[in-house]
């Protein structure tokens, strides 16, 4: 036993204390007791790590061959075997923590029996208006941060703290259990925090007569009477109320709670419940957005959002109401859609332009210009939306590579819904350009276009500092391993078609926008010959009408 110390101690010296390595070569040599002649499996959130141990080594650094070396000969004459799997960071939260030294110092709570006299005294609160998955109290809460079923909180920092028409200032000499900007009880009227009515006797929370109006970040935080607490307020249990928030998409939520506090807004100003108001101070609200120069589409996100917050009229959602249907299709009318028939770039001039600098040698660009060139890749050659490439995760039960790199199999992370959810969900299958041995120059050039090759390059060098199992993660300070966001992917989009235009010594061109990969690719594959339901099933179109309408580019006027 003293012997195996040494020698575990020995080991210790040679691993670097900066590499994730370290931690399972250290934990192995602290537990060395309890695993001498046993089979040991390692659970790490480092891919890099489960990588090197899995293959015993590596080509891709020289530094890590050596540390996994170092690991598997000592571990030959200790243990039976080792073997490592990926275990997604935020799953690994406990082990995560203690390695940093304990849990940071925002991440605390009350005790929990704490919390139980309180209760016992004001009644259990059902929102908690300032809180994360890992320290709320209650079943529904406003975060910060995602998740936070009943949406971000409006006292984050850069959020409006300027109080609206009609309701009151905060006093300084009122209790601090005694407002609802501390909890709210399953009592409390969305009807009231929307006017912020300062006649109320007593408080929603005590009972008593003591009561100062809330302060207006605490109104807006609540969304003023926000979907989650009108459900509530119908009699629905908090577990259903969750369940049913969970329906839309994170994106969903944030852009319908965006819409309603320009809504609360415009009624603020005229003195208007914005819950209760009737179907024609909605109209008046559209009208104005008409007449500011939205268009149709944006005008039906406006009409959803205020469904989602606003009473049901009549039985029926605001959504739903004969005047604002026949309102949408007058708007319609008056201003149709157009959509540009004429490609804004040359798909030809941005993939020759990948197989020189600065996107060549992919080996040795720059980690800007190799997470490009895979982003733009993956979205050209899978037809995928950028929301489809945010849920495809690096895991290994979610990206499979065949033999030879010959294709790539990239699968979308579960609970992910698309947006035309399909009955049989399909993997983005990557078909491999070219691979060598080459028998020319054009082969070769071919192969610098591969998705496959950009993208097997990327998930080994981005390895080195990812902090998430999504597959694209941020390269640069100060969110360098990051999860990369919806709009982050469609800048990058962007960024490589104009960079690509940029070396080939062309003015960029206006106007591009990520979205128009879908067109650019789907349209070139029709003008192939590629069978129009290969195309539909790829980009997730639930019939050929869809690319005719919205996504067919005439590339003909192209060179």
């Amino acid at each position: 036993y003293q012997e195996a110390r040494k020698q575990a101690a020995a080991f210790q010296r040679f691993l670097p204390r900066r590499h994730p390595a370290h931690g399972a070569a250290a934990t192995e040599q602290h537990f060395l007791p309890d695993l001498r002649d046993r089979h040991v499996l390692v659970r790490t959130d480092n891919t890099l790590v489960v990588s090197y141990i899995n293959h015993q080594g590596g080509l891709r650094s020289r530094p890590l061959y050596k540390l996994a070396h170092q690991i598997l000969v000592w571990s030959q004459d200790k243990l039976l075997s080792l073997r490592a799997v990926y275990v997604p960071g935020h799953l690994n939260l406990g082990a995560d923590i203690l390695s940093r030294q304990g849990p940071r110092p925002g991440e605390w709570m009350l005790h929990p029996e704490v919390v139980k006299q309180i209760w016992r005294v004001f009644d259990p609160a059902q929102v908690d208006l300032f809180a994360t998955r890992e320290n709320t109290q209650c079943p529904l809460w406003y975060s910060l941060v995602h998740p936070a079923p009943l949406g971000l909180d409006r006292s984050a920092p850069g959020s409006s703290r300027e109080s609206a028409p009609g309701r009151g200032v905060p006093s300084s000499s009122s209790p601090v259990l005694a407002g609802p900007s501390m909890v709210l009880g399953p009592d409390f009227s969305p009807r009231r925090l929307s006017l912020g009515d300062s006649r109320q006797g007593r408080s929603p929370l005590t009972g008593r007569g003591h009561h100062s109006s809330p302060p207006a970040g605490a109104v807006e935080a609540v969304g003023v009477a926000s979907e989650g607490a009108h459900l509530l307020a119908s009699g629905l249990s908090a577990e259903v109320v969750e369940t049913i928030l969970q329906s839309r998409a994170p994106s969903t939520r944030k852009l319908y709670a965006l819409k309603w506090k320009l809504f609360t807004s415009w009624c603020g100003h005229r003195q208007q419940d914005p819950v209760n108001c009737p179907v024609g101070s909605v109209l008046e609200f559209l009208q104005s957005r008409l007449s500011a120069g939205l268009s149709h589409s944006t005008l039906k996100v406006y009409v959803a959002a205020i469904a989602a917050y606003h009473a049901p009229l009549g039985g029926l959602s605001m959504g739903k109401d004969p005047l604002v249907t026949r309102f949408l299709r007058g708007a319609l009318r008056l201003r149709p859609p157009v959509r540009p028939r004429v490609p804004s770039w040359d798909l030809s001039v941005v993939l020759e332009a990948l197989c020189r600098p600065p996107f060549e040698p992919v080996e040795e660009i720059s980690d800007r210009f190799l997470t490009l060139k895979s982003v733009l890749l993956l979205a050209l050659s899978s037809l995928k939306r950028v929301g489809d490439l945010l849920a495809l995760s690096v895991a290994p039960s979610f990206l499979d590579f065949a033999p030879g790199l010959s294709k790539a199999f990239l699968y979308p992370k579960p609970g992910y819904v698309p947006k035309v959810p399909s009955s049989t969900p399909r993997p983005v299958v990557l078909q491999a350009f070219c691979p060598p041995p080459f028998r020319d120059a054009d082969q070769q050039k071919l192969n610098c276009m591969c998705p496959v090759r950009a993208l097997d390059t990327y998930v080994h060098r981005a390895a080195r500092w990812r902090k998430s199992d999504q597959l694209f993660v941020c390269y640069g300070p100060p969110k360098r391993g990051l999860p990369a966001s919806k709009q982050t992917l469609s800048r990058w989009v962007v960024d490589a078609i104009l960079s690509a235009y940029e070396a080939s010594d062309l003015p960029p061109p206006l106007g591009v926008r990520a979205h128009s990969t879908r067109s650019m690719a789907a349209s070139k594959a029709f003008l192939a010959g590629v069978p129009m339901q290969d195309i539909c099933n790829a980009a997730g179109w639930s019939s050929p009408l869809t690319f005719v309408r919205f996504y067919e580019l005439d590339l003909r006027v192209l060179p």
